[in-house]
């Protein structure tokens, strides 16, 4: 198999479809040509991802997306972020000693993996909801790809079985995950057959009774059972009265375009806004893509953003949080101006949105999530009519909780993690409250019409990796080809994280490095950074441009027709 960037680019006139895995965008194109609009396609395209990339989501897991509308031109955000069940209590983990900088440790990974690491399962409710208000066929349809390749069965591939053997001993805890992926003790190997039958009787039995069966019938009373057994935190109660949002999104002017990134609240999406409006000041195109100034900026962009983000994103539900005033324009320029154009910072402290925020100044103590993983998936598709989706779903971890309910297939999402485990903080445990993710489904409009989706999977790089994307498609005119240019990722601190492809793709990349020290910045460097994929259309042909993910080395991740 030969890898390059033309392997996973690809235009298109009627419908295109790109996502982690080719047996998903596969089922959302042939949902599209069967009639279904780019809604649709979408949820068909996530249903089969719950099959084939188990590792990453499942419909006991999380999400967003961010849905244009051709008919009406408006764009509509559902947020299913997972919230935290009834059960659950702000001291309810024994929490270790830490390093420093690094995440909160509680006795036995309580918190990561088993039943109390379980949060409210929201992804359902948020694909359901999306078809039934803006999809055109039922939901018998669209998930009847993913119930076939769960009943059939499917070949696994080298990154299923590398994600199938690194959380063996996870899975290996629960007798019904070892029975999926691991029947002969062993993790199963590419080349091999994983079936899903119990996943594909419990598929069914929603296609024909709806997500009620799920969250008030048959299947609740299944988990539920399950979770009282073993000490879980999810109720009865919490499954009947949990309802997906649906909102307006936050959107900023950026240069000429109009930028949608992420749900309102407890999203990443804010940060790329938020970096968008400090970078907006400068002279990006001016300065070159692969100079050190370019990076220097972006750096200290994000970390500005990120300080924000860090210390004062939470549930609004729960904690004041000045929203509106981390997106001012007028903030956005006093952040601007504490940018040395030739010296790095090395750890930046919030700033005080509240000065641009109605009301004031509120007490707030720090949430600081979680960094998060590369446990996540995400996926655009587009059609002729002009609908645009960009979505975003994830167990949180890899196999999440490693919990498979028994009898039904269902991997069940770690969300708890994502809490702090230590009492008083705003992102702390308590029932009902979203924890702060760090998707960034993101559509971008021009003259009111979509004309680009894009995301991306990774943790907290989610953030500057759509950041990156957006500027060089908008910025440098770079279209779809943004998805294989080279990442890098910096959070409130020092130091930058690059890709090894720096050296590879930048010309004279150890110059820009040396130079970029000569500013004070340090430099790590990864393998690769983040998962993402793209679709832009030509508002005057209406023709649409995808790429997918070459990162991922799997053919077939966008389908076109």
């Amino acid at each position: 198999m030969t890898i390059d960037s033309s392997n996973f680019e690809a235009t298109a006139k009627n419908g295109m479809v790109t996502a982690s895995h080719p047996l998903a965008a596969q089922a959302g194109l042939e949902i599209m040509k069967r009639g279904g609009n780019a809604i649709d396609a979408a949820i068909a395209t996530a249903f089969v991802l719950t099959v084939v990339d188990p590792c990453m989501c499942s419909i006991a897991g999380r999400g967003e997306m961010n849905i244009y509308t051709a008919g009406d031109c408006k764009v509509r955000n559902l947020e299913f972020v997972a919230e935290c069940g009834g059960k659950a209590r702000p001291n309810m983990f024994e929490v270790l000693p830490r390093e420093p900088g690094s995440w909160w440790k509680v006795k036995e990974d309580a918190n990561d993996v088993g039943y109390q690491s379980i949060c409210v399962p929201t992804a359902l409710s948020g694909l359901c909801i999306a078809l039934d208000t803006f999809g055109t066929l039922e939901l018998g349809d669209v998930m009847q790809p993913a119930i076939m390749i769960a009943d059939n069965g499917f070949e696994v591939d080298a990154r299923l079985e590398d994600t199938i053997d690194s959380n063996f001993e996870k899975l290996m805890r629960f007798p019904a995950t070892a029975r999926i992926f691991c029947p002969q003790g062993r993790p199963l190997m590419r080349g091999e057959t994983l079936y899903m039958k119990d996943y594909a009787t419990t598929l069914n039995k929603i296609a024909t009774e709806g997500p009620d069966v799920f969250y008030k019938g048959e299947l609740a009373e299944a988990i539920v059972k399950d979770m009282d057994a073993h000490g879980g935190l999810v109720t009865e109660e919490d499954l009947a009265n949990y309802a997906t949002n649906i909102t307006e999104p936050k959107k900023i002017p950026y240069r000429e375009y109009e930028v949608v990134s992420g749900s309102p609240y407890c999203s990443g999406g804010r940060l790329v806004l938020q970096s968008l409006n400090i970078l907006e000041h400068f002279d990006l195109v001016g300065l070159g893509e692969t100079s050190p100034q370019y990076v220097h900026l972006l750096a200290e962009a994000f970390k500005r953003a990120f300080a924000d983000r860090l210390e004062y994103e939470a549930d609004p539900n729960f904690t004041r949080i000045p929203a509106d005033g981390m997106l001012s324009k007028e903030y956005a320029a006093e952040l601007k101006d504490q940018i040395s154009l030739d010296k790095a910072t090395q750890k930046v402290a919030p700033g005080n949105p509240w000065r641009y925020q109605d009301g004031g100044r509120s007490v707030q103590r720090s949430s600081r999530p979680p960094r998060g993983g590369s446990n996540t998936t995400h996926l655009c598709t587009a059609d002729k009519e002009g609908n645009m989706v960009a979505l975003t779903e994830t167990l949180c971890g890899g196999y999440g909780s490693g919990v498979t309910i028994p009898g039904t297939g269902i991997i069940m999402n770690n969300g708890m993690y994502w809490f702090n485990p230590v009492p008083g903080s705003s992102n702390s445990i308590q029932p009902g409250k979203r924890h702060v993710a760090n998707m960034a489904a993101t559509l971008v409009l021009k003259d009111g019409e979509a004309m680009l989706a894009t995301g991306s999977a990774g943790g907290r790089r989610i953030l500057t990796t759509v950041t990156e994307m957006l500027i060089r498609a908008l910025d440098f005119k770079q279209g779809v080809q943004a998805v294989a240019s080279p990442r890098f990722h910096i959070e409130d601190e020092e130091p930058i994280q690059i890709e090894q492809s720096f050296y590879e793709k930048i010309p004279l990349a150890h110059s820009l490095v040396r130079a970029l020290g000569a500013m004070g910045h340090r430099i790590d460097v990864l393998q690769s950074i983040c998962i993402g994929c793209m679709i832009t259309r030509d508002l005057e042909t209406g023709m649409l441009q995808g790429a997918a993910e070459p990162r991922q080395h799997r053919l077939g991740l966008i389908r076109t027709y």
